[in-house]
């Protein structure tokens, strides 16, 4: 028999008015506070971080405090979870000024860990305005000791009481919250933390309320800044590129700048980590003065990676509603540097002895809360921090000044330099090269000779020669003549002659030129940097680093003969060779010149290409060609050691090995690279490809890169020098329904939708013609790579990618054909954005209601806008976007069909699928967020040739959820001339000699209809951001359907073609019935649509 016990009795009656604790709330405020029934009310959550660390939620019977049962938290490791009310009860409303109880009895097991600087284990209330946001002020956190604080984690514990204890507090609603979210957490424990008797009930106006605890700020006399108590109060985080590193916080005695302790953070490899303390959430105006102070030293082997600070402070900035603000974070580095949304100047290393780091800063506008954090940025070692300080001091302090550039203090990478290649080539080198190298092949006995003689001079020249007489294909192109240049060959002109001078502007990037002068190349230069006004963009240098311009030389080399182009190469090859020796552990991180996915780019085309054409210049010496071998030494054994694991980069990573490998199979392991970079790209084909041949991103930019640009390069290099029995069958076999994809998502322009992360995609016939050379048959891919001229269109119009969750919809193969196409599926694996139910029109093969791609991978409030939902064409909830979890990437890929409706046939295609997730203005990459108020269903009708019918539907997640909340469905067109017409409410784009299309509300009881162009407050809207074009943000037109109300509420809306010179001839729309509406045309023709009130029922279109 269930027992009821005490205090969930107390719990389930306190809605029924027995005591002074009553509310209104006929439910009870928390299910099954007891843990009797099961637990089946309680929903567990782990954030992505503790994926790995085996946790657990479950319901026991080990000695629960009263009843039967309790709940249960545990873990393999150190880790972050908890668990919450299920449905209606996870959000329970409240208003300013009433007073709840929070408890709880909680225990944990003798062996329970708790991460040094944590609290264990904390109840935390999150707090929500009405519009479901979190609430500016945060939230409640209440810990051991009935220890209670807003916006700030309770105190670190050393270890978790045994004994059942009871937290108990009383707190009052504050003035910015109407909803409360009860959570109870395990808070980097490892082990078994238990919870018992949960209650949450109002109580009377009169009851005391729990002393709050003193946060008054991270100042002189704020808890534990100098480390006195050990790590207390203290919380150190690694991000995810640095899991891998070995990172530690401890509290230490050796050395510290004052008292008796000091902080220590160590990694084993260079690492980005750091720590913050849990009182320094601090409040702060517009316009105060700050001061921040720590010391910092560092032990004499601590090493700082390339191109990077090694040490910063960072004042986290946000605003009232608690998000970063646009404008980014202050930086402070050594030597005093601050600066705004720029990491601090790279450093050559970082003090031994204690060094002050102190600034003055000034508080932005719309800044309300900043978060002062200490990190180790990039460094390998062991860093010490002590004495912090954060103090608002008086406006006459004068304010530090904020540098608008990196490029002060010293540099962790040799200045930039290009000393002759026998100056780069110790001995040590030539020997190490030479025994590499199968010297036993005939074509090496003298080199052989040489090296058995210790002539290492007489080894270069001959080995030398030996590369500029070699004829055997080990490339795509043979080694150049520079006696018998080809004028026919191709090339781009201005950037392989700017190349020559060192005038540089990254291949794949809006045009943004920079000149090295004396082509001395800084291969860690950042032009975004340095240009007033213009975000930061990391692939600037990552393009940089890809050498593109080398090919641009080479190409223009083999056209021209001109030996300015090697002798600029062999200066520029030198100049990265002197200031890029290659890290001892995978150096993906900015600034880097060595990213894994860099190198196996610049392997695979730009460096072979310039050297089969500079290798017989007399412009290229003996020991520049020794030295370039040798560099692809360093880069195979690179890049065997460090592949990356996931999608395009590691395809990108094995092209590169396999290039290597055949360039120059006179390395004695030349064979194992080739096998190994195959073998690990033919494993990762089940897993990158899906089977419906989406690779697993989901953007088709980067399917194009893992497909062909990579993954069949390798096959096509080894079919061109021979060695093509070296790919198993089913390699290429695999890669087919890969193309498949590309041709049956591709739009009638010959593109492909930029969903995700993507681009314009203009080079889809020569795409094809690489599949072709493996799968000639493929009479359909023929068509469209030769634009009709042989072969025959594909076999269907229509078609479904059931795990991609994208339905393609068009009326034919002409490149005037209306096409449309809808997105279902999961976030993808990498490069994702929040748009779940987004779809994009091409209106008689031209693009209008479209999806821009995200904007070039800058950090700025373009991109921000570009990636997130209110950028696609699907519906705000409460003003708030869809919130996907994108941490955990292999959930966010669709491993069994998505769960959607599809039907297609001759006259019509059908679609619809339904989100089921967050709405939340929590930031992109946020933890798996509580679920919406409503659910968002969206069918699509497209009936052939040419009308679109979609049909919303938003459905309370509580069927007793009688609030009212407002939608705003938004549709982004290119055009910027549109129409409105008054009558209908629909907007039509009006671009004279092109084709148009009409939005048009079909449902337009208390709606209300904008059309915005070009806006940027309060919020952007009405733009097109493009990726990497000039100009990046281009006006465009947003047309918004707002409604609001309770209950179930529904959005019917025409998209109705139109050819060029037409206009829209809808002139009436009339409700025929509450499933029915009529739509009367200019010519007197009728249309009756019916849309089933079933959120995923079929609707019929019929033309009277």
């Amino acid at each position: 028999m269930t027992l009821i016990k005490p205090f969930a009795f107390t719990l389930l009656v306190a809605g029924i008015c027995i005591s002074s604790g009553t509310t209104s709330d006929a439910r009870p405020l928390l299910p099954d506070g007891g843990f009797e029934q099961g637990g089946k009310a309680w929903a567990h959550s782990i954030p992505p971080e503790a994926k790995d660390a085996e946790a657990a939620f479950d319901i026991v019977t080990d000695n629960p405090h009263s009843g039967t049962y309790a709940a249960r938290l545990s873990s393999a490791k150190p880790a972050r979870h908890g668990f919450g009310a299920k449905g209606s009860q996870a959000a329970i409303p409240v208003s300013p000024g009433e007073r709840y109880r929070l408890s709880t009895w909680v225990r944990a097991d003798e062996n329970t860990q708790v991460r040094s600087g944590t609290p264990g284990l904390l109840v935390r209330l999150t707090l929500s305005g009405a519009d479901k946001k979190d609430a500016p002020g945060g939230h409640y956190y209440a810990g051991l000791g009935n220890w209670l604080a807003r916006d700030s984690q309770p105190p670190a514990a050393s270890k978790l009481p045994v004994e059942w204890t009871q937290i108990d507090v009383v707190l009052e609603i504050p003035s910015d919250a109407a909803w409360a979210s009860p959570s109870f957490f395990a808070w980097r424990a490892q082990g078994a933390v238990y919870f018992d008797d949960v209650v949450f009930e109002k109580v009377a106006s009169d009851t005391p309320l729990s002393a709050l605890a003193d946060l008054s700020g991270a100042k002189p006399g704020s808890p534990n800044l100098g480390f006195e108590e050990g790590a207390s109060g203290w919380t150190h985080f690694i991000p995810a590129d640095s899991h891998n590193a070995e990172a530690r916080f401890t509290v230490t005695s050796d050395r510290p700048h004052s008292g008796t302790q000091a902080a220590r953070l160590y990694s084993a490899s260079p690492a980005r980590h750091g720590i913050h303390h849990r009182s320094s959430v601090v409040k702060v105006t517009a316009g105060e003065h700050w001061k921040i102070s720590v010391w910092v030293r560092a032990d004499s082997d601590t090493k700082v990676a390339p191109g990077t600070a090694g040490v910063s402070l960072r004042l986290t900035l946000k605003d009232a509603a608690g998000r970063d603000v646009p404008e980014g974070h202050y930086f402070v580095g050594l030597g005093n540097w601050v600066g705004r949304n720029l990491e601090p100047p790279a450093s050559a290393s970082i003090p031994v002895e204690w060094t002050k780091m102190e600034v003055v800063v000034k508080i932005p506008p719309d800044v309300s809360r900043v978060i002062p954090t200490l990190f180790v940025w990039r460094a390998q070692g062991a860093v010490y921090f002590d004495d912090v300080v954060f103090e608002k001091v008086a406006a006459s302090v004068p304010v530090s000044k904020v540098s608008e550039s990196r490029q002060t203090g010293a540099s962790s990478a040799p200045k930039p330099s290009a000393p002759p290649a026998r100056e780069l080539l110790a001995p040590d080198t030539q020997r190490e090269l030479f025994s590499v190298l199968n010297l036993d092949l005939p074509e090496l006995a003298g080199v052989k000779e040489a090296v058995g003689r210790a002539r290492l001079d007489t080894a270069i020249t001959k080995f030398a020669a030996y590369l500029r007489s070699r004829t055997h294909g080990n490339w795509l192109l043979d080694p150049f003549d520079p006696a018998h240049p080809d004028p026919s060959f191709k090339y781009r002109e201005e950037r392989a002659n700017s190349g020559a001078i060192g005038r540089i502007t990254p291949s794949g990037l809006a045009e943004l030129w920079h000149t090295f002068p004396g082509n001395v190349i800084d291969w860690y230069h950042n032009e975004t940097r340095h240009r007033p006004g213009l975000a930061y963009n990391q692939e600037w240098q990552y393009q940089l680093c890809r050498m593109s311009f080398w090919g641009d030389m080479a190409n223009a080399y083999r056209a021209t003969g001109d030996e300015k182009y090697p002798k600029a190469w062999a200066i520029q090859f030198r100049s990265f060779m002197a200031q890029c020796p290659p890290p001892e552990t995978a150096a993906n991180y900015r600034d880097s010149t060595w990213r894994t996915i860099e190198c196996g780019i610049r392997m695979r085309d730009a460096w072979p290409r310039a050297f089969q054409a500079f290798v017989r210049s007399p412009s290229v010496t003996d020991e520049d060609l020794l030295l370039y071998v040798y560099s692809n030494l360093q880069h195979a054994r690179y890049l065997k050691k460090f592949p990356s694991g996931w999608g395009n980069w590691l395809t990108m990573e094995m092209c590169g090995l396999h290039t290597i490998g055949t360039m120059f199979p006179e390395f004695k392991d030349a064979a194992d690279w080739r096998r190994s970079a195959i073998d690990t790209m033919h494993a990762s084909i089940s897993r990158q490809f899906l089977p419906d041949g989406a690779q697993y991103e989901l953007a088709p930019g980067y399917h194009i890169v893992s497909l062909d640009e990579n993954g069949m390069a390798i096959p096509r290099l080894a079919r061109a020098t021979g060695r093509l029995n070296e790919i198993p069958a089913d390699y290429i076999k695999n890669m087919e329904k890969g193309y498949d994809y590309l041709v049956y998502l591709m739009t009638p322009d010959r593109s492909e939708p930029r969903f995700n992360d993507s681009w314009p995609i203009t080079w889809l016939s020569n795409v094809l013609n690489n599949g072709l050379l493996f799968f000639p048959e493929r009479k359909d891919w023929a068509w469209i790579a030769t634009d009709g001229a042989v072969g025959h269109p594909p076999s269907k119009t229509s078609h479904a990618f059931p795990y991609a969750g994208y339905f393609v919809m068009r009326s034919g193969w002409e490149t005037d054909a209306n096409y449309l196409a809808f997105d279902v599926g999961l976030p993808g694996y990498a490069h994702s954005h929040q748009d779940k139910l987004n779809l994009v029109f091409w209106v008689y093969g031209r693009e209008i209601l479209f999806d821009g791609g995200g904007g070039s991978y800058e950090d700025s409030k373009w991109r921000q806008y570009a990636t997130d939902a209110f950028s696609h064409n699907i519906i705000l909830v409460d003003g708030m976007p869809q919130r996907r979890q994108l941490r955990d990437r292999e959930a966010n890929v669709a491993r069994k069909p998505v769960d959607a409706v599809w039907e297609s046939t001759g006259d019509y295609d059908f679609a619809a699928a339904t989100y089921d997730d967050a709405f939340s203005k929590a930031g992109m990459w946020a933890e798996q967020q509580p679920r919406g108020p409503v659910t968002h269903t969206r069918r699509i009708l497209f009936s052939k040739p040419d009308l679109v019918i979609v049909a919303d539907t938003l459905v309370p997640t509580d069927p007793a959820d009688t609030r009212s909340h407002s939608y705003e469905a938004r549709w982004h067109l290119l055009p910027t001339r549109t129409v409105v017409d008054p009558s209908t409410q629909a907007v039509t784009t009006a671009e004279p000699g092109l084709s148009n299309l009409a939005v048009i509300p079909l449902d337009t009881r208390e709606l209300s209809v904008r059309a915005v162009s070009a806006q940027t407050e309060p919020e952007l809207l009405g733009w097109h951001v493009r990726k990497d074009m000039d100009p990046q943000y281009v006006p465009a037109t947003t047309v918004t359907h707002t409604r609001g109300g309770s209950g179930i509420q529904t959005f019917l809306t025409l998209l109705y073609p139109l050819r060029p010179g037409e206009e829209n001839p809808v002139k009436a729309v009339a409700a025929i019935n509450a499933t029915d509406t009529r739509i009367t045309l200019a010519d007197g023709r009728q249309l009756r649509v019916h849309a089933p009130s079933a959120p995923k029922e079929k609707i019929t279109l019929v033309r009277e």
